[in-house]
């Protein structure tokens, strides 16, 4: 069972075949030749004039490791006219090492707030919610499959961020 999400009637076609491009992204991520059993669902977290923001989740059977959940997310920028650029944990964060700097500071403390010390933060990704980033990455064990997630209201990083 595979869902995700497509748009009809956006304004311009190109551009809304780009957006159905990049929902359908996450599908094929996940349907590789040692890839079998597929089970998406998604969410759509926040869509307005600015921002689509899309939560997939689910499970694929992977050859040799069993069954693997997942959580994934695509973010598009619709405040411009002519593109839909995706938004991601890398890009949204302006590139500056001070602005690199005060993320992780915030990152930091938002994780302490929620009793986690270590800050191995790999695979760091980001959906948007209302007015907030919501942060995650899962913890690489192979026994037992946890998302870690980190909410941060977007005025906490007005100063920082690099888009909308």
């Amino acid at each position: 069972l595979v869902n995700y999400p497509k748009v009809e009637g956006y304004k311009g076609e190109i551009l809304q075949d780009y957006i159905n491009q990049s929902l359908y992204r996450v599908v094929e991520k996940y349907q590789k030749d040692t890839y079998s059993n597929l089970r998406l669902d998604y969410k759509i977290t926040r869509m307005d004039d600015r921002i689509l923001s899309v939560l997939y989740r689910g499970s694929v059977d992977i050859e040799g490791l069993g069954t693997k959940m997942f959580i994934d997310s695509i973010n598009l920028d619709l405040s411009q006219d002519k593109t839909v650029d995706e938004i991601n944990a890398q890009n949204f964060i302006l590139p500056t090492q001070e602005a690199q700097t005060a993320f992780n500071k915030i990152l930091k403390e938002k994780l302490k707030e929620q009793g986690i010390e270590e800050i191995e933060v790999e695979g760091l990704r980001v959906y948007f919610k209302d007015n907030r980033a919501v942060f995650y990455y899962m913890i690489p064990d192979d026994s037992m499959q946890e998302v870690v997630e980190v909410v941060i209201p977007l005025v906490e990083l007005e100063e920082i961020k690099a888009i909308f």
